[in-house]
């Protein structure tokens, strides 16, 4: 008396939660096969392809679920940061852009979008970004570090200090890379 399509989700939802990332992809394939018209379907499959480390298959199935409901927060977030690491640059930006347009919460958009512009040397505009990434605690030091860092690079070592000095105060675990940046950072300045 269970619907299949409901089943199908729930079974999906279980295999994902149990760490069975194969039986879960196997489900939300076929959920895109029986709800054809689901963008969700499409992210979800899409998120899981990107998990086993198929990033052209999971890109494809993100910009399906994009070009079906362009209101998908979670969709543009996860093409963006596949388009990051995978050196597309701009069009990240535009997927993280998209992302944080349907959701200005979402901080790790905020990073990663301070990280191309730094790249791009855009400095005042990657210190936005930073800033508006740290009200995420787990990202606050990376953006205390990359904040520094663009000072730096910006020459401005007086403004550099207090932020690299504001960062390592916050370490609580020192094998983190950020912890060695951070340092080497400040001792550079001073």
């Amino acid at each position: 008396d269970l619907p299949e399509i409901e089943f199908r989700r729930s079974i999906a939802e279980l295999y994902e939660r149990f760490n069975q990332t194969e039986e879960a992809l196997k489900e939300r394939i076929l959920l895109t096969k029986l709800e054809p018209n689901n963008a969700v379907h499409y992210m979800d499959a899409g998120r899981l392809f990107e998990a086993r480390g198929k990033t052209d298959v999971a890109a494809n199935y993100l910009r399906k679920a994009i070009e079906m409901d362009a209101r998908l927060h979670e969709a543009h977030h996860a093409l963006g940061l596949i388009l990051y690491r995978t050196k597309h640059s701009m069009e990240a930006k535009a997927e993280l852009e998209a992302a944080l347009k349907w959701n200005p919460d979402d901080y790790e958009a905020f990073f990663y979008v301070g990280k191309i512009l730094k790249e791009m040397s855009d400095f005042t505009a990657a210190l936005l970004a930073f800033e508006k990434a740290s009200r995420g605690p787990e990202l606050r030091l990376k953006c205390l570090v990359e904040r520094g860092g663009c000072y730096m690079s910006q020459g401005a070592l007086d403004k550099a200090i207090p932020e690299l000095e504001r960062a390592s105060k916050q370490i609580k675990d020192e094998s983190l890379p950020e912890s060695l940046y951070c340092r080497y950072f400040l001792a550079m300045c001073y």
